[in-house]
């Protein structure tokens, strides 16, 4: 097959050949004479047109090896002042080469994948002449095949690492070798070992929320499983949000990491890159050659420890609760508490001593089943891994253990609060999977997948602001344990491919998909023990609920225009909604500190993506890329226009000023110096005790001194 034949045909996807059996029937003929005569091989057969016009020898050859697409080594002192009559006609690579050295004294030698230009002797010359023509004798008569293209196969692996090198863009690769051995305890630990990327709030939500160059959050940085996207933007408080996206590492087969913006095929990259994941496929589980087989996993190791749940205190009475006692009483007799110290919460962290393997607190396990036949492929996997809250590194813990410098930098003396070799609370993580893979093949060039994927989270979580800071642990006992947050996500896909051999307008591919997550976290900004004082009973304020559901399409096609110009096109679509089952100041939710509460998210979202891209290669060592993307998005708050139909006046779209009002104070009529004084440190105490602003507490003595 020649160079260019194999070229063209190295653009399209390979394909298996069905057990179908047949017979070839072919005629080998051995030739050779000295070295010199030229074999009649299947690389003959391809012949082309040439109109190369007289002129010196040298000039000819260089000119038809360029347009035949082979090279020839010449020595030009030996050439000098010979000339050739050119070459016109119809001719395979080596009766060309034939044609034109046919009235000289040399001879074109086949050496590696091109040729040397050789002199010989004029009995010599006879000599591959006869044998030349014994040699087309023999080959009319033999029986002659038409031109055949052999595919070859790449797996997933082996191309996700060539392509780090091969495509014009910067990325890495993991392959499902590499996730397997390096994938350390949580998601988050994919992106070990590559440069510039991490993931946020790596044990503390049991997620990827990939940070590629800096470059983090929702839109920011897609993470792609299997075609499908099911981030989740979570409410971090001071900490800003997270984009968190959920999959087993042992579900996964390989891992792509697209670092900046790219116009990569069937990846709709932000402004800081892409995430691509790919689940496992058939050709994991099975060996090479077999039909039917199974895998089982098994891993086990030490330093976690299974998390102590705290027991909630929902609608107990805050009144002598001895799980949660007061600090102090108001001026009206309730029960005042310290937020930020809830002893139900708080646990002693366990010492490293009892860190056990044999112990089952980290243990993950997969199975795997597939199948396969000429037109059929199905794949089955169960994955469970159950890690508890983990234990203090001691090595290098002398920088966290310096005292504060600044008021709101907490990291120097972490260590202060989570001592080495002692439990760090809130980063448990248990997850069960089930992954389903189903492929027909009806065609060598159709393929059509159907995916599902269902998986139960449940992770260890803690607001940022709510982690225990060294002057709050001071004299006190313990840490805070809070409740564990729970997801449930499901994603199903559906993939066809359409890559006909013989037409380089059609390289087809389509993607419907559709994911729907549910979540229950503690990411609403409240307490898990709040008061509620008009009830008298303790309520759960800092829980948090949300349905997210994402369908979309993408589709995309490759043109061969010519054999050195294609033409890619693409596009998606994506339409996004979030709802929530929680409620709006609700009565028996709302407590004390439930200005810190974030009000339920809902909303609507579209998002549009056109994209094209030309690549022209007009010599091996040199790709030229041209291309463009076109997005466009559409959103919608439903919350926001729930409450302005209400008529909510937190939520007035337009505010116009009326009128001036002005506002004095005077002290009530009942209000004496004693009196004043009691409410002034009753007062007090509430605002050192719930972390109250000064300007709160200014609104608060005007509201029970003065009268307006």
């Amino acid at each position: 097959m020649s160079k260019a034949a194999w070229d063209k045909k190295q653009t399209k996807s390979s394909f298996r050949v069905s057990s179908l059996a047949f017979a070839i029937h072919v005629a080998c003929v051995g030739i050779g004479a000295m070295g010199l005569a030229q074999s009649v091989s299947a690389q003959t057969l391809e012949s082309r047109s040439y109109h190369i016009p007289a002129g010196s020898l040298a000039s000819v050859l260089n000119t038809f090896a360029e347009q035949a697409g082979t090279t020839i080594a010449i020595d030009a002192n030996l050439l000098k002042g010979k000339s050739s009559s050119g070459l016109t006609g119809q001719y395979d690579v080596e009766s060309g080469f034939q044609r034109i050295l046919a009235p000289t004294e040399f001879v074109a030698a086949k050496v590696g994948s091109g040729y040397m230009l050789k002199q010989v002797t004029q009995a010599e010359l006879k000599t591959a002449a006869a044998t030349t023509q014994s040699t087309a004798t023999e080959y009319e008569n033999a029986v002659q095949l038409s031109p055949m293209t052999v595919f070859g196969t790449v797996s997933r692996d082996t191309k996700g690492q060539n392509d780090v090198y091969d495509q014009d863009i910067s990325s890495v690769y993991a392959s499902k070798e590499q996730i397997e051995r390096y994938k350390g305890a949580q998601p988050a630990d994919l992106f070990k070992g590559m440069v510039g990327v991490y993931s946020g709030d790596a044990r503390n939500s049991g997620a990827l929320d990939p940070s590629i160059r800096g470059v983090q959050g929702p839109g920011r940085v897609p993470v792609l499983i299997d075609g499908t996207e099911q981030a989740l933007t979570v409410w971090r408080g001071y900490n800003g949000a997270n984009n968190r996206s959920y999959i087993d590492p042992n579900l996964i087969g390989g891992l792509q990491v697209i670092k900046g913006p790219s116009i990569t095929r069937n990846v709709n990259t932000g402004v800081g890159g892409a995430v691509v994941i790919h689940t496992l496929a058939v050709d994991d589980v099975l060996k090479e050659g077999k039909n039917f087989g199974g895998e089982i996993k098994v891993e086990t190791s030490s330093n976690a420890v299974k998390p102590r749940e705290p027991q909630l205190l929902t609608g107990q009475s805050i009144y002598d609760n001895p799980n949660y006692p007061p600090v102090a009483t108001n001026w009206q007799g309730k029960p005042m508490f310290e937020p930020y110290y809830d002893p139900s919460l708080f646990k002693v962290a366990r010492q490293n001593k009892e860190n056990n393997i044999y112990s089952g607190d980290d243990v993950a396990t997969r199975i795997a089943l597939a199948g396969r036949t000429d037109n059929f492929e199905v794949l089955a996997a169960y994955a469970y891994r159950n890690k508890g809250n983990h234990f203090a590194g001691k090595n290098g813990s002398e920088y966290y253990n310096k005292p504060s410098q600044e008021r709101y930098n907490y990291v120097p003396y972490l260590a202060k609060v989570y001592p080495g070799g002692t439990e760090v609370p809130n980063t448990s993580l248990e997850t069960e999977s089930y992954l389903l893979k189903a492929t027909w093949k009806p065609t060598d060039e159709q393929r059509l997948e159907f995916g599902y994927r269902n998986s139960s989270i449940t992770n260890g979580e803690i607001l940022p602001s709510r982690i225990a800071w060294e002057t709050l642990v001071k004299n006190k006992t313990g840490v805070p344990q809070w409740p564990l947050s729970h997801i449930d996500s499901k994603a199903y896909n559906m993939e066809y491919k359409y890559q006909p051999q013989n037409n380089n307008l059609v390289d087809f591919y389509s993607n419907i998909w559709r994911t729907d997550t549910k979540s229950n976290t503690y990411s609403s900004g409240g307490f898990p023990n709040d008061t509620n004082e008009n009830l008298g009973i303790f309520v759960n304020s800092a829980a948090a609920n949300s349905d997210n559901t994402r369908q979309g399409i993408t589709l995309s096609n490759k043109f061969k225009l010519l054999s050195s110009l294609g033409l890619t096109v693409g596009g998606s679509f994506q339409k996004e909604k979030l709802s929530s089952d929680d409620i709006y100041k609700d009565p028996n939710i709302n407590g004390t500190n439930s200005g810190y509460r974030m009000v339920p998210r809902a909303g609507r979202r579209e998002e549009k993506e056109f994209n094209f891209n030309f690549d022209y290669q007009p010599v091996s060592w040199l790709t030229l890329n041209a291309g463009a993307r076109y997005q466009n998005y559409w959103a919608f708050d439903d919350f926001l226009n729930e409450r302005v139909n209400a008529g909510d006046p937190q939520f007035n779209l337009i505010k116009k000023a009326t009128a001036l009002s002005m506002i004095y104070f005077t002290k009530k009529a009942n209000m004496t110096p004693e009196r004043e004084q009691q409410i002034r440190n009753t007062l007090d105490a509430s605002a050192l005790a719930q972390g109250w602003t000064e300007e709160y507490k200014q609104k608060e003595l005007k509201r029970y001194i003065y009268s307006t």
